[in-house]
């Protein structure tokens, strides 16, 4: 479709995280503003009526990244993720390795067998986007799922939420720690897709095309017991090429790679 000509940067209310993002966006790309008439809609998040304003080919859809999340107030150096027609990009890019290699993460080795399954749910807002049902409906039909097929405790991790804030940040156990000695996640759109398959935990998704780690996952749950070891190397790859920090949105260095790969 080629690189939009312009794009709205879509602000509800007044928001500490957007005065930070949308004015490097801005100053970033051509032919950007705030809730301007525009070509094409910049969304952040489910908020306001983001959701019907998702129309293929006409937004792109911003929220937290896949690594690099803000931490406290460290705006500058926090990443954002940037993602063409869906709450995830799942097109496959062919990009380099090197944003990814700046993450300077370990991939482990799959595990060869856990001794749980873990259940980790989007937010009660996206499972309602997605599904139409409530989180802990959606956590039901996946117990449902897979108890005749596997003898494994099933656990359940929801999102950390305390004080207005989620993730990382107000989380007692981390996802690292929780993820010790698990056999498998299992997600509908959840970030914690990511952080598993760098601990080496095989992924099963209901839904891959609103999945963050898309190819790399299982989708057969007859499979739960013996998942498919699935390449991870290009979906980590491509991942590093769908978020940018706010610097690098300010810079022009986010427009440079999303005019390249993104939207050509």
């Amino acid at each position: 479709m080629g690189t939009p000509k312009t794009f709205s940067l879509i602000q509800h209310r007044e928001s500490e995280k957007l005065s930070k993002l949308f004015p490097a966006i801005v100053e970033g790309f051509p032919n950007a503003g705030i809730n301007i008439a525009a070509e094409h809609q910049v969304l952040w998040g489910l908020i306001g009526d983001n959701y019907q304003r998702m129309v293929k080919d006409r937004f792109t859809f911003t929220d937290m990244p896949y690594h690099g999340r803000l931490v406290g107030n460290s705006f500058e150096n926090s990443f954002w993720r940037w993602c063409f027609n869906g709450f995830h990009d799942n097109r496959k890019l062919d990009v380099p390795s090197d944003r990814f290699e700046a993450w300077n993460v370990e991939v482990k080795p799959y595990v060869n067998e856990g001794d749980f399954i873990l259940i980790c749910p989007s937010s009660e807002t996206m499972t309602r986007a997605m599904f139409g049902v409530t989180q802990d409906r959606w956590i039901q039909s996946i117990y449902d799922k897979l108890k005749p097929l596997t003898k494994k405790p099933i656990r359940v991790r929801y999102k950390p939420r305390k004080n207005g804030k989620s993730g990382p940040q107000v989380e007692t156990v981390s996802m690292k720690e929780e993820l010790q000695g698990c056999h498998a996640l299992i997600t509908s759109a959840s970030l914690t897709s990511v952080e598993a398959l760098l601990e080496g935990i095989p992924v099963f998704t209901d839904v891959p095309q609103h999945c963050p780690t898309a190819w790399a996952s299982n989708t057969d749950f007859s499979k739960i017991n013996t998942p498919d070891k699935l390449d991870r190397e290009d979906l980590l790859f491509n991942l590093a090429y769908k978020q940018y920090s706010i610097s690098e949105f300010r810079n022009g260095t986010a427009y440079e790679h999303i005019n390249r790969h993104i939207y050509n």
